[in-house]
């Protein structure tokens, strides 16, 4: 992986999202023969649409686009030469059944007039083609065309020349032209690069015009051009030498990369791109001078003149284009540059363009932008870039005779003596410029503010509740007994604080925890002011979201919702800035109060160090939050000891508190549906005692929540179990679909083949093939789509029940606050699922580093590297590693300290 990223000077999608491209769909020269010698970019797609471009500047303009016209055939391959006798550039594009060359003329200074010069048809289905001075001429350039059953024919511009089928032939590959040996170098599927003269080609067995016969007598076949053919005798075709490549070959060019070749020389490097392995071969015997193994796979490469090539035919450069983005530079035999690539060309060009800008950083009116890249993706993104980094804005001057001031130094010396010291501190900084938000949440739900006045305080509310807004919704109409019914408007105030007045187009993003959605996902503020006394005010309105048909909504796994807003502050020079603030929702929007259960599959008891308070007296808001018409009488248990809260899942957790011990019993037939409940009671008990305290003349101290019973680790280890068997089923789901979708798409090209010939053979039960494969992808793809929705229930579930195990784990080993933020760092609530790392893989390795570092025994613990990430194949050094950690707090052992001192060995 290369630290340098190629720079993109110009880029324009060349079609739409169905059109595809092959590695030789472009083609960058002069086709429009233009005076000024400027070069354009030609693309073809395999839908059949060819484009011309004509960069100008740094962005795309419509005017760049010089042509674009619809061909009747898929394009195969683009070339430009002299491909006609009246001179000049020519463009030949080349189809499964016919060969065509076109003229291009320049009308006006925004687009580009196409003519048909003449066209070929192609008796055999086309593969790829090749062009150059065969046989020497000079002045003009022949073509010549390799079809899908081994047929070379050539094409003297509107005459057809010849035609000879390669010896042992099975399927095509590369095929370029040798201009020093006047010879053609293709590959064959015994893995051999062969060579043919085009003097041997001429002289071979094949077919060659002849007088016509009639059919009576024998008559010969029809050629290329339509007209009757006869058999001529000949020589036998034969290789003038073949090299054993050893694996397929991708690519073939030509080009002087080696000492000693060059045009002056009659001599040049044949350079064929391997899967794993570059060759450069003598272009006179054939002989390797040098090959490379690759630690990459290439996907394309092209020669360019090296820089301090004077003329053409000097030393040059190969280029090379890898499937990891990847760009190589290689100078004769040493890789000298290496750089990633935004895209993955399966087309690379090197080309010199000329600049049309007026600003600096296009370089200028008139300006030659020399060895740009032209890179072309499979989808059709085509891009000019550059190597190397961006030039620098503005230029550092130099201060030649500059007095220091010694009083500015001290000064700048203490500000910055003064920011470390307060990083260090743990204070933390606020920027000069930022964006101030505060949030107001109410304590009640919308219906029940719309029916209890003057409720302030207690101990349900947020902190963030600083004022109540003035505004009250009336009752919908609805039964407010279910959670599923509840809503929740919250307020948001912004504003700027900083340099400046005012700031333009900000951002702002609401994320609201599952199963919650908000009215508005992503807000666009035109203009947010200074002014703290009247700031900007937003209106949020969360609610359930509407689970799918037949689906019950989840259990939340978080109960804070996130705004993050993002802005360009004024004199920044465009860097952006962020700021976000956390709302902490209330417990009434996700639950609600009904009548006590008593039966429960899991049970979980905490003491406190404090005499407890009445139920309803911590859980006021809940109560005020029932339905008008139902006693509280009703859902609180006798003594108000007893509550019951039922999510709008259905699950429910009971509370029951005993009075004279001190302990709360937490009971539910689920695991993961009371750690909000858990959470939430241990917050109120704080906040109540925290009061307690502030009004009592003799404080009894923080108040100590304790959990003495075992930790629920094979319930919790039986939820991870049915978590990674949810992934692994979507995984081998999503690999069957890719292979069927494969054979599909193989399908469908071997019938488009057979429908587009002129006389199409035998289906030979193809279609009934198309058909059980598309009934099975789509079986499949029923199929991956209840699996991923039982890996999102899954995965959900998970998140709770560990939200869980950090609480369980906190009171029972009386963790620091410090130390739970460490803890949950490293078995973190936040599951996400990836195809290959998931949750599982991360967590091991956090289990595994907290295990080699502050909980090491000794120092041969803490020596142990750490291996990369790689797929889990079960959950049984995962569930060994928790258990250790574990065990090990168990023994006293803490989560802050540093470790034992590992020696350098």
């Amino acid at each position: 992986m290369s630290l340098f990223t190629t720079r993109t000077y110009w880029e324009a999608k060349s079609g739409s999202a169905s059109e595809e491209y092959d590695g030789n769909c472009l083609c960058v020269a002069n086709v429009d023969n233009d005076e000024t010698g400027q070069v354009k970019i030609v693309t073809g797609s395999l839908q059949g649409m060819l484009r011309v471009y004509h960069p100008t500047g740094r962005q795309f303009k419509p005017d760049d686009l010089l042509l674009e016209q619809e061909l009747d055939q898929a394009i195969l391959q683009l070339e430009a030469g002299r491909f006609s006798s009246y001179g000049g550039t020519q463009l030949a594009v080349l189809h499964p059944r016919s060969l065509v060359v076109y003229n291009l003329k320049n009308v006006g200074s925004s687009f580009l007039h196409i003519t048909k010069l003449y066209a070929h048809h192609l008796d055999h289905t086309a593969a790829n083609m090749t062009y150059g001075p065969f046989g020497g001429i000079r002045g003009i350039d022949y073509i010549c065309v390799q079809s899908y059953d081994g047929q070379l024919s050539v094409f003297e511009c509107e005459a057809f020349a010849f035609s000879r089928f390669l010896p042992g032939f099975l399927i095509p590959g590369p095929l370029a032209y040798i201009e020093p040996s006047d010879s053609i170098v293709t590959s064959n599927a015994a893995l051999e690069l062969e060579c043919y003269k085009f003097k041997t080609l001429a002289d071979a067995t094949g077919e060659q015009p002849s007088p016509p016969k009639s059919k009576e007598d024998g008559g010969g076949e029809e050629s290329q051009n339509g007209k009757t053919l006869g058999l001529h005798a000949g020589k036998r075709l034969q290789a003038d030498w073949k090299r054993v490549l050893g694996e397929n070959a991708i690519d073939i060019r030509s080009g002087f990369l080696s000492q000693g070749t060059s045009r002056e020389a009659h001599m040049c490097d044949i350079i064929v791109l391997c899967e794993h392995h570059v060759f450069l071969m003598s272009s006179a015997t054939g002989a390797i001078t040098f090959q490379k193994r690759l630690d990459y796979h290439p996907a394309c490469c092209t020669p360019y003149p090296a820089p301090e090539a004077q003329l053409p035919g000097g030393p040059e450069n190969l280029l090379v284009a890898s499937h990891n983005h990847g760009l190589h530079v290689y100078r004769t035999t040493m890789l000298c540059w290496a750089a990633r690539t935004l895209s993955q060309p399966i087309a690379l060009r090197v080309a010199d363009f000329v600049s049309a800008d007026n600003s600096q950083d296009g370089g200028g009116a008139g300006k030659y932008l020399r060895a740009m890249l032209v890179m072309l993706d499979e989808s059709g993104l085509l891009s000019v870039n550059y190597l190397g980094t961006d030039a620098m804005a503005n230029s550092l001057g130099w201060g030649e005779g500059k007095e220091v001031d010694y009083e500015d130094m001290m000064q700048e010396q203490k500000q910055l003596a003064a920011i470390i010291q307060a990083h260090s501190s743990g204070q933390q900084l606020q920027a000069p410029d930022r964006m101030v938000m505060r949030a107001q949440v109410p304590r009640l739900c919308d219906h029940a503010r719309a029916g209890v006045t003057g409720m302030t305080g207690g101990f349900g509310s947020s902190d963030q509740d600083d004022e109540e807004d003035g505004e009250r919704m009336s009752p919908s109409g609805k039964h407010w007994g279910s959670a599923s019914s509840n809503r929740l408007t919250t307020k948001l105030y912004l504003y700027y604080q900083g340099a400046g007045s005012i700031v333009d187009n900000v951002s702002l993003v609401v994320r609201p925890p599952k199963p919650l959605k908000v009215d508005q996902e992503s807000i666009l503020l035109r203009t947010v002011g200074a002014d703290p006394e009247r700031p900007t005010t937003l209106s949020l309105v969360f609610s359930l979201q509407a689970p799918p048909p037949s689906a019950a909504p989840p259990l939340p796994s978080s109960c804070t919702a996130q705004a993050a807003a993002t802005f360009e502050a004024p004199g920044s020079s465009g860097q952006p800035r962020g700021q976000h603030v956390d709302m902490v929702l209330p417990l009434s929007l996700f639950t609600t109060l009904v009548p006590p259960v008593k039966s429960a599959v899991f049970k979980i008891t905490v003491s406190v160090n404090r005499p407890p308070p009445l139920l309803s007296t911590i859980f006021d808001d809940m109560l005020a939050s029932l339905p008008s018409g139902v006693p509280q009488a009703s859902v609180s248990g006798p003594g108000a000891n007893v509550l019951s809260f039922q999510f709008a899942s259905g699950h429910d957790v009971t509370v029951l508190v005993s009075k004279n011990a001190g302990r709360y019993r937490l009971q539910s037939d689920t695991l993961e549906a009371m750690w909000m409940i858990m959470s939430e009671l241990v917050r109120r008990l704080t906040l109540y005692y925290e009061e307690a305290e502030a009004m009592s003349a003799a404080p009894e101290g923080p108040l100590a929540v304790t959990f003495e019973e075992p930790l629920p680790l094979e319930d919790f280890f039986e939820v991870v179990e049915a978590h990674f068997a949810a992934r692994l089923r979507t995984r081998d789901l999503r690999e069957q679909l890719g292979k069927q979708a494969m054979l599909f798409r193989t399908i469908q090209k071997q019938l488009l083949i057979k429908f587009r010939d002129k006389a199409p053979a035998a289906l030979n039960d193809l279609d009934v093939l198309m058909e059980e494969t598309y009934q099975a992808l789509s079986s499949t793809s029923s199929e991956m789509e209840a699996a991923q929705e039982e890996l999102q229930a899954s995965s959900q579930k998970l998140a709770c029940v560990v939200q869980l195990i950090l609480l369980l784990i906190q009171y029972k080993f009386q963790l620091q606050p410090e130390e739970v933020s460490l803890l949950q760092a490293a078995l973190s609530p936040e599951v996400h699922d990836n195809e290959d790392v998931g949750w599982e893989e991360i967590t091991e390795a956090s289990m595994t580093q907290l295990l080699r570092s502050c909980l090491a025994r000794n120092a041969k613990e803490a020596s142990v590297t750490a291996s990369p990430l790689t797929p889990a194949r079960d959950t049984s050094r995962l569930r060994k590693h928790i258990s250790l950690v574990l065990e090990r707090l168990a023994k006293g052992m803490r989560l802050t300290g540093t470790g034992p001192e590992v020696t350098p060995s």
